[in-house]
């Protein structure tokens, strides 16, 4: 009872504490919340909110092998062991022949094995150089290998320089997995890709990098029902340029993997 009566002394005589207690701790209620609503908002906005801690040191080049997207363009079809490189599990999509206008279609894969000549309708013999220097401009994460059929042709010294494989035709199925593996290697880093999407978002003002992260998300835990072009498309309208898209595109299929 006495020590009750000498704490209640203590206040009565301390009443500036009490008073300084009561003002100070709304205060800091206040700055707490607003702390941890900024903080839980960073998080949201940061991307490895996206993926599990293992993400990084469990990745393998076959989850690379698996997610890798490849065209083959070109007019002779079985130059190429189509059927056997579909059978290993590999994305292949065969293009006979485009128009120039199909270009962005084209775009969109990870991989593209082209030839020159013959493939392109509305200029058979020089429109796989233009279809060549427009990929370049579209996608620049894309690995091109040119092919060709020829011992020797000087029109095609620029088509070459500007791819990042030269093959001879025809192709094996050996050769060309291990094309393919070495570009998917490339394409699908996991830690310069995290570094690169930090990069991005890092330019970008606060809402839109939340913007971005969760479009992210909503594609990741779309399933079988994911949009790359959606995703595409709501990455640029917060602000992120066409040549930085696919990165967080990549980035976003490597973590569904």
């Amino acid at each position: 009872m006495a020590i009750f009566k000498a704490i209640q002394a203590f206040f009565n005589d301390a009443g500036w504490l009490a008073n300084a207690f009561g003002i100070l701790l709304p205060i800091a209620t206040f700055l707490a919340v607003c702390w941890g609503g900024i903080k839980l908002f960073g998080k949201k906005g940061r991307i490895e909110s996206l993926y599990s801690q293992g993400f990084l040191t469990s990745w393998t080049n076959e989850k690379a092998m698996q997610i890798v997207r490849i065209a083959i363009v070109d007019d002779q079809p079985r130059d190429f062991p189509v059927s056997e490189l579909k059978k290993s599990g590999l994305e292949i999509e065969l293009f006979k022949q485009i128009k120039l206008s199909d270009i962005a279609l084209v775009s969109t894969f990870d991989v593209v094995f082209l030839d020159m000549k013959g493939i392109v309708k509305d200029d058979p013999d020089y429109g796989g150089l233009k279809l060549i220097e427009e990929l370049r401009t579209l996608n620049k994460k894309q690995r091109i290998c040119a092919v060709s059929g020829q011992t020797f042709d000087p029109t095609a010294t620029r088509f070459f320089k500007l791819a990042d494989e030269y093959k001879k035709k025809p192709l094996t199925a050996s050769e060309c997995k291990d094309v393919i593996d070495r570009f998917a290697h490339e394409l699908f880093n996991p830690t310069q890709a995290t570094a690169d999407g930090k990069g991005i978002l890092r330019m970008l003002k606060r809402k839109a990098r939340g913007d971005v992260v969760a479009s992210m998300r909503k594609y990741i835990s779309a399933g079988k029902a994911r949009d790359k072009e959606t995703l595409r498309q709501e990455i640029r309208s917060c602000g992120v340029s066409e040549s930085d898209d696919i990165v967080l595109l990549n980035l976003a299929r490597m973590i569904c993997a």
